[in-house]
């Protein structure tokens, strides 16, 4: 996970300056994965993005048959489609660890 596409992606920063949001974010991800040990949904997350990402090429196999234009497109529409959906995942584990952390540091 690369927490530097997750700047400007919280509410709870807005207001921080890039710097310091990756600072906390790096240290969401430490809590996030090691303190509330997420790393399992982490890859359930990647599991299901890929199988997302892996349906759309195949049904296009399936009603198109071998037609290279058609096929090549449903390949891309996938890889987006399974970009899109492991950021917003991961965003959700990593907003679990920013929960984790603020409140931890509010005490």
């Amino acid at each position: 996970m690369n927490t530097k596409d997750y700047i400007n992606y919280f509410p709870e920063l807005d207001g921080k300056d890039a710097n310091e949001q990756f600072t906390i974010l790096e240290k969401a991800r430490y809590h996030a994965f090691v303190v509330q040990r997420l790393s399992a949904k982490s890859m359930m997350f990647m599991f299901a993005s890929i199988v997302m990402g892996a349906i759309f090429p195949a049904l296009s196999l399936i009603l198109f048959g071998n037609d290279i234009v058609t096929n090549a497109l449903s390949i891309g529409i996938a890889i987006f489609i399974c970009l899109t959906v492991n950021k917003r995942l991961n965003g959700l584990i990593l907003k679990q660890g920013l929960d984790g952390f603020l409140s931890d540091n509010d005490t």
